[in-house]
């Protein structure tokens, strides 16, 4: 998720320039992923990017290529 959304994108590049270690960038990146996930499951929404032209419905469809997991994925996890 983290090359495919621009906002994960971004906030790398910024601790890029602050001069943040690798491994400190991708723990502090994946703790953000947790908190992401969390609120989503919790809330039974998908995620909202500011970012233009990213849609996360198109990413979910390209990895649950299956039309019947892909409804199984908006019952259980998404309100409708």
């Amino acid at each position: 998720m983290m090359l495919q959304n621009p906002a994960m994108k971004e906030k790398y590049k910024e601790m890029k320039e602050r001069g943040k270690k690798v491994k400190q960038m991708y723990i502090a990146l994946g703790n953000r992923l947790l908190r992401l996930a969390y609120a989503m499951m919790t809330k039974k929404q998908l995620y909202q990017s500011t970012q233009e032209g990213y849609c996360l419905q198109s990413v979910i469809a390209g990895k649950l290529r299956n039309k019947a997991k892909q409804a199984l994925f908006y019952n259980r996890y998404v309100q409708v």
